[in-house]
């Protein structure tokens, strides 16, 4: 795995993704946790940009690769990076990785209670109430999603990352939702992690809302 791919956000923010409510697996609002940090002096000189894998064993014909990238193209016009077809059009190169975490499986253990019927002697009978333990389990699968520009230089310009979890598998799936939450901040600095919401409507259109301040 490249050393890139090693960064991950705080601990008490992945925490905080692997143990909240998988509102990503019952309705269509997704969390996505993102952190970006910005040379905003070398981000005014820099572009245009060609889109290349972050991991340099992957090839860029790579049908996942270039459906994440396709996917990102909009990110970037947002912020009004442009981007090349060739690499020697380009002053800045921006590298794309993504991957999962192993799956995550949590159990829960709460109690029930139950009204069952007692008979006496006599042959009453009375309800009373009894505790029934219940153990319960469930999975969280977790995508990351990595952007770095670089000049043709090597030097850093700006690097992007994103973290958001389901109740189900699903790299592609979750990665398409975590984009959106993008366009407002890919390429920027934001001064510590977001947290945007993506809300996703019956026809596959996305809205974002920043709920930083809600996660305070």
């Amino acid at each position: 795995m490249p050393e890139a791919l090693r960064h991950f956000f705080p601990a008490a923010y992945l925490a905080a993704v692997l143990l909240m409510p998988l509102l990503s697996a019952c309705s269509n609002y997704y969390t996505v946790f993102v952190d970006s940090l910005c040379d905003e002096e070398l981000a005014a000189q820099a572009g245009p940009y060609f889109i290349e894998p972050g991991d340099p064993t992957l090839s860029a014909d790579d049908l996942l690769f270039r459906e994440v990238a396709s996917m990102l193209k909009p990110v970037f016009a947002a912020r009004g990076y442009v981007l090349v077809d060739e690499p020697g059009a380009a002053r800045s190169i921006a590298r794309i990785s993504y991957w999962e975490n192993a799956p995550q499986t949590y159990l829960e253990s709460d109690v029930w209670h139950e009204y069952r019927p007692v008979s006496d002697p006599a042959g009453n009978t009375r309800y009373i109430s009894v505790e029934v333990p219940v153990l319960s389990s469930y999975t969280v699968y977790n995508a990351n999603l990595l952007i770095e520009a670089r000049t043709a230089g090597g030097i850093q310009i700006w690097r992007t990352e994103a973290v958001s979890s389901a109740g189900q598998p699903g790299l592609r799936g979750l990665l398409s939702r975590m984009i959106p939450a993008l366009k407002a901040t890919l390429g920027t600095r934001t001064a510590g992690v977001r947290v945007i919401e993506v809300s996703e409507d019956s026809k596959g259109s996305f809205e974002t809302e920043d709920i930083t301040d809600d996660w305070r």
